[in-house]
């Protein structure tokens, strides 16, 4: 088990059979993923409502991570936090993965053998821990979109000060 980084996805079409095809294997509960759309230009829209589409029919409520979208699409009004570039993005997943040393290699070894004979335990037990982690990384993601909302406004009244003056 590593630290959750975020994974980057780069979706290659806007298309609703090409992005189900593309998202279905992707194991959604390791880390916070990154979807980029920016490429796709005028078909942004479109891509997102097929990406909502396909969350409507795997929920997400479930999942210890957020998704995040790269893309601009004013027209946009989902459930998906929708940000411009990677600065935007929350800053507590955002680092670098480096070599472990001795101890915490020795320490991940074993968190791999445990993990390794999870798989026998029954889901009803495990439920509650789970729901609380991931209740916790859903906070930040809710503070994080706060955050974004409210330097927009303090943007968007900062341009209006300096054209009034």
């Amino acid at each position: 088990m590593v630290l959750p980084s975020y994974k980057n996805i780069v979706i290659n079409s806007s298309k609703k059979e090409m992005i189900f095809n593309q998202l279905s294997p992707v194991k959604w509960s390791e880390s916070p993923m990154v979807l980029t759309i920016s490429h796709l230009e005028e078909n942004q829209l479109e891509a997102l409502e097929n990406i909502d589409l396909f969350f409507e029919e795997r929920p997400r409520k479930n999942l210890p991570y957020s998704v995040y979208i790269l893309g601009v699409c004013d027209e946009y009004t989902g459930q998906l936090f929708l940000a411009s570039e990677v600065s935007k993005l929350p800053k507590f997943f955002n680092f670098k993965s480096r070599a472990l040393n001795a101890k915490e290699n020795n320490m991940m070894n074993k968190v791999l053998l445990k993990r390794a004979n999870l798989t026998n335990l029954r889901s009803t037990e495990c439920q509650p821990p789970l729901n609380a982690y991931a209740n916790n990384h859903k906070k930040i993601a809710q503070i994080n979109k706060e955050i974004y909302y409210f330097s927009q406004i303090k943007l968007g009244l900062e341009k209006d000060n300096g054209k009034k003056n």
